[in-house]
């Protein structure tokens, strides 16, 4: 079985289906997508994560500070529980973080090494930061710290917090 285009005495370019116009603009725009209840409408509204507002640094160190347990630094220390919240009391040498969904603040580190995942680190003055893990945020006050990340979706440096809201 064969089309033929009927030949009613209309050319090719008048017809219907023909090809678009060679000098279309293009549509510009963006699309917004809306979040949906549960019931799968859309609300008009999309939920977005909370910033947090002015210093996101001493916002988490005071927030994870009120609720941490404090333990004292020792020479080499390792964190290797999941979900405490920690506050490192002295001058801590060498710190390991391997346990996961941790909160830590700390006054000092000379070397932190975080093969941990989602790990959120407050530190006033550190030296060496290596990360190895998946999601963690490690941020620090002074200058002249050294980052070093070999893991995932890792945040590390003075503006790490930047936009994190810890939920409290």
């Amino acid at each position: 079985m064969s089309i033929e285009p009927s030949n009613d005495g209309q050319s090719p370019s008048s017809s219907p289906t023909t090809a678009p116009a060679e000098n279309t603009p293009p549509i510009e725009g963006t699309v917004t997508p809306s979040a949906k209840n549960p019931d799968g409408e859309a609300t008009g509204s999309g939920t977005v994560p909370k910033e947090t507002g002015g210093d996101s640094f001493s916002q988490a160190f005071e927030i994870i500070e009120a609720k941490a347990i404090e333990k004292k630094c020792t020479g080499k220390m390792t964190l290797d529980s999941d979900g405490e919240m920690v506050k490192l009391i002295g001058n801590c040498q060498q710190v390991e973080i391997t346990g996961t969904g941790n909160m830590v603040v700390g006054g000092r580190i000379k070397d932190l090494s975080i093969s941990g995942n989602g790990n959120i680190v407050a530190v006033n003055n550190i030296e060496d930061v290596g990360a190895s893990g998946v999601g963690n945020l490690v941020a620090w006050r002074n200058d002249n710290a050294s980052a070093h990340d070999s893991g995932q979706s890792n945040r590390l440096g003075p503006d790490a917090l930047s936009g994190v809201d810890l939920g409290y």
